[in-house]
């Protein structure tokens, strides 16, 4: 794996790592005001996203699922 590579497997870690984080602290906001919990890990997953993307370009034929992580947010 090149080091590029990664490095966008360490970012989207710590972008896991946020929306991981952003989820447990919707629970404590307020229901009126957790719209805005909402947009941050919409904005993470697709910083997450993109970066996936990008690793994906990066990688050769085949290594993909092998290296790129999945994840998924439970609302």
């Amino acid at each position: 794996m090149t080091r590029s590579a990664e490095i966008l497997r360490l970012a989207m870690e710590l972008e896991k790592d946020a929306i991981a984080f952003y989820t447990g602290l919707r629970e404590m906001v307020r229901q009126e005001d957790r719209w805005v919990i909402n947009r941050i890990i919409d904005h993470e997953l697709m910083h997450l996203t993109t970066l996936g993307r990008i690793l994906r370009e990066d990688l050769p034929p085949g290594a993909v699922d092998d290296a790129v992580p999945e994840f998924t947010c439970d609302e």
